[in-house]
């Protein structure tokens, strides 16, 4: 039996994210210098058909961050290095402290309400194992849950993700770097000081690349994001949903909790930004108390947008004009930040 530690992340939006902070964040460094430095950007896609409202670093951190190493493995790949061993592979990489995080055939799993109803494909997140069942991770419903699945199930639940709906492309396997008895971080002959430092001028050009909507930080993002699939990055991601907001189309497919909560996890994040640069280098504290001001709107709206989802009831015009104000009021502080720390 094993468990490898899977704490609160420091924003709950989706499992892409959430998993990956988990285990950043349970690491045995002070890892939220590097994360204030990313998670800033936001990308949109306006297309009704295929709605993607985001955090641009969703994927992209995997890769470059300096705490965790990140593998991938081609699904097929995968099975055929387990050769029919699927569990005991798995047992050995978390042996080996390797967090295992892989899309998986709900219709296969009795935690969730797909369970032999219904081929859905999720995100789950392996973290331990006791030798009956592994111990996973995995939003059911809205909420985030620890469970426990059967080895059998968890086998027939990996095989059977098809490559069309593998958008991970295949089984992903975290590590947190270890620290050497010089308090040193080693990846392969290189060594990265411990403490991370914090590059202020750093967030403050990407922080101002959001409110200007620099589309060049999508060159650099895999083609998902790509700006000839009609993706948009930074502030004028938050405009354009307003925009697909305003209509008058009840089954609008941006009109869902998700997507008020990606706004308010953004704001919160930058709240806690200013407060981090406000105890550690300059002094924000003007900014933090605004930013808690624009974070209650956030909150306001999301809640109005909760209970008006309770009921599949949805006023739009009221909506679209709370999420108006608060617009006006962020993009108000941001530009402020901008223009007198830039």
């Amino acid at each position: 039996m094993k468990e490898l530690l899977l704490i609160n992340p420091i924003i709950s939006y989706t499992p892409t994210i959430d998993f990956f902070l988990s285990i950043l964040e349970s690491h045995n460094l002070n890892t939220r210098s590097w994360i204030f430095e990313n998670y800033i950007d936001l990308v949109i896609n306006a297309d009704s058909n295929g709605p993607v409202f985001e955090f641009l670093d969703v994927f992209k951190v995997w890769w470059n961050c300096p705490f965790i190493h990140t593998s991938r493995i081609h699904r097929d790949a995968f099975m055929i290095m387990a050769n029919n061993q699927l569990s005991k592979d798995i047992e050995n990489f978390i042996d080996k402290e390797y967090y295992v995080s892989s899309l998986v055939d709900t219709f296969y799993i009795d935690k969730y309400p797909a369970y032999e109803n219904e081929h859905i494909y999720h995100q789950l997140m392996i973290y331990g194992y006791d030798g009956i069942n592994f111990l996973c991770s995995d939003y059911i419903g809205s909420i985030r849950k620890k469970f426990l699945v059967e080895y059998a199930q968890m086998e027939f639940a990996l095989k059977s993700v098809p490559d069309m709906n593998d958008y991970l492309q295949g089984i992903l396997l975290y590590r947190k770097l270890p620290i050497n008895k010089t308090g040193l971080i080693e990846i392969d002959f290189l060594l990265y000081r411990s403490e991370y430092v914090f590059d202020f001028e750093l967030t403050m050009m990407k922080i101002k690349n959001f409110l200007y909507g620099n589309q060049n930080v999508l060159l650099g993002i895999p083609n998902l994001f790509s700006p000839s699939n009609n993706f948009v990055a930074g502030f004028p991601a938050i405009e354009e949903f307003s925009t697909q907001i305003s209509g008058n189309n009840p089954d609008n497919p941006y009109l869902i909790l998700k997507y008020f909560h990606l706004i308010y996890s953004h704001v919160f994040l930058m709240c806690e930004r200013f407060k981090f640069i406000n105890e550690n280098r300059h002094n924000f504290k003007k900014y933090y108390h605004s930013c808690m001001m624009v974070l209650k709107k956030a909150l306001t709206l999301r809640n109005v947008v909760t209970k008006m989802n309770l009921y599949s009831r949805y006023d739009i015009a009221k909506i679209a004009q709370f999420l108006s104000e608060f617009i006006k009021d962020y993009r108000y502080l941001l530009k402020d930040v901008v223009e007198r720390q830039t």
